[in-house]
């Protein structure tokens, strides 16, 4: 799920990448909002 997540990222599609990670993560709004622009920073 981290590789769709990052996949959306680098397509803009940023709102939709933190809820599949939210989803497959658990994790916070927040949280997941971190880990979705990292993905996007390494590229």
């Amino acid at each position: 799920m981290r590789d769709k997540s990052a996949g959306l990222g680098r397509e803009g599609r940023k709102v939709q990448a933190i809820k599949v990670y939210r989803e497959a993560t658990g994790a916070g709004l927040a949280e997941a909002k971190e880990a979705v622009e990292g993905m996007e920073r390494q590229g």
